[in-house]
């Protein structure tokens, strides 16, 4: 039995300790709580329930879902607004399951950064030394990833470059990219169509995604030279889901659930289209969409019946809000890698712009003078972790487009509001005086 197989078993079964943890260890409803912190689980209770219904008060959101964890406090909370399904008519819960695209990426860089690890590449690995022109399609070669002044360098791209997004790829998304030919733009038009051009319920595999980024001229539009400067880009996770089935033979779906779903015990998580449904089905999800003239309509992408394998390993996880923040917090406490190090790896910040920074899979901004990092994903999902609170807020709002640091402000401020950051002294004053 080799290093890297043995420390596997053993990081599987540690994680499956630590889930019983994790689980149980902070259920306020499983220990005696002080007056104190009472009295904050019964106003943090009121006022973030009061940030969800305001949520799904909106017309265009019909449902959101919200899991605030705050250790300090012995407390945890869980809940949901709103209709699943304009369908049926069910009203919404916090164990439903949702899509939650780009949240998927710190899956995949995990992923990548325990192979590294385990001795199979690192961060500066350049794609010739994984990747091939035998792996591109049709008759396009790995250097025309990126062609810069007729120079071409895909080649030359490190796994460093693709995780933080300064690979210099241009994205093969519409969305976001104000283009018209992106596989997710083509899905989106098709079904509005009636679906008669196929692409609605294509199933697309990495090789299709990089044939359309080849075919619509996007190696030939780099952002700028590799290492120069951050460009989000999806492209760069569908290389990344390339590189981790190259380096273990295995399928990326496999991957995810050998090292990350089935260890820490996520079990309404799955890779959707590569796998069964695990829990349920996602709930609706919308996006507001405007038109030449200015109309807004508010499509309904779970009702369309739109087939996003086009997110794969940079956004297709269905999760819920229970196991996104079980991996977090085995994330945030080092539970998911052998070194220390490796953590720190992952927050290697690049800036963005104002308070925006990205890591290696992560995102990290601010929200109240609090520092946060996590990520958060194109259909509404959100998943933060917040240092100096001990913190993690995972929010679901089936919205695409939404201010999301406007709703994680007034997670903040229900929790300042029942007194998250005063001492236990200051609150059992403020129970006395009430009295």
């Amino acid at each position: 039995m080799n290093a890297n197989f043995s420390f596997q078993i053993m990081r599987d079964a540690i994680l499956v300790l630590l889930l019983a943890v994790v689980v149980t260890g902070c259920n306020s409803d499983d220990i005696k709580l002080s007056p104190s912190d009472e009295y904050f689980a019964e106003k943090a209770d009121a006022g973030l329930t009061e940030v969800l219904t305001s949520a799904t008060e909106r017309e265009d959101v019909s449902n959101a879902a919200l899991l605030v964890d705050v250790p300090s406090r012995s407390y945890r909370y869980r809940g949901a607004s709103g209709i699943a399904h304009e369908a049926s008519g069910r009203a919404m819960t916090a164990s439903d399951s949702f899509r939650i695209a780009s949240t998927t990426k710190p899956f995949t860089a995990t992923i990548v950064l325990q192979l590294i690890e385990e001795g199979y590449l690192s961060l500066d690995t350049p794609l010739r030394d994984i990747l091939s022109d035998a792996g591109m399609p049709d008759e396009f070669k790995l250097d025309d990833l990126h062609v810069l002044a007729g120079i071409g360098r895909g080649g030359e791209i490190t796994v460093e470059q693709l995780l933080n997004h300064t690979s210099g790829l241009e994205d093969h998304f519409s969305l976001g990219n104000d283009t018209d030919d992106g596989p997710d733009f083509l899905a989106l038009l098709d079904a509005l169509s009636g679906g008669t051009a196929g692409y609605a319920n294509h199933q697309w595999s990495a090789e299709e995604l990089l044939a359309s980024y080849f075919m619509n001229g996007r190696g030939n539009r780099p952002t700028g030279l590799p290492g120069e400067q951050h460009y989000y880009s999806d492209t760069n996770y569908v290389l990344l889901g390339m590189i981790i089935e190259k380096l273990t033979g295995d399928s990326y779906a496999s991957q995810l659930r050998y090292r990350i779903l089935d260890p820490l015990g996520m079990a309404d998580s799955y890779l959707e289209w590569y796998e069964p449904v695990y829990g349920t089905a996602p709930v609706d999800h919308h996006i507001l969409m405007y038109g030449d003239s200015g109309d807004a309509a508010n499509l309904n992408i779970i009702g369309l019946d739109i087939n996003t394998s086009f997110d794969w390993a940079g956004g297709g996880l269905v999760s819920t809000v229970a196991d996104l923040n079980v991996f977090m917090h085995a994330l945030v406490h080092g539970d998911l890698f052998q070194y220390e190090e490796t953590l720190a790896w992952m927050k290697d910040w690049v800036h963005i712009h104002d308070d925006l920074f990205y890591g290696l899979g992560l995102e990290r901004g601010s929200v109240r003078d609090y520092e946060y990092f996590g990520h958060t994903g194109a259909w509404g999902s959100n998943m933060v972790y917040f240092p100096e609170l001990d913190t993690t807020v995972v929010l679901w709002i089936n919205q695409a487009f939404i201010d999301r640091n406007d709703y994680l402000s007034r997670v903040l401020d229900a929790l300042a509001e029942a007194g998250s950051i005063m001492s236990n002294d200051d609150l059992e004053s403020i129970i006395m005086g009430s009295k």
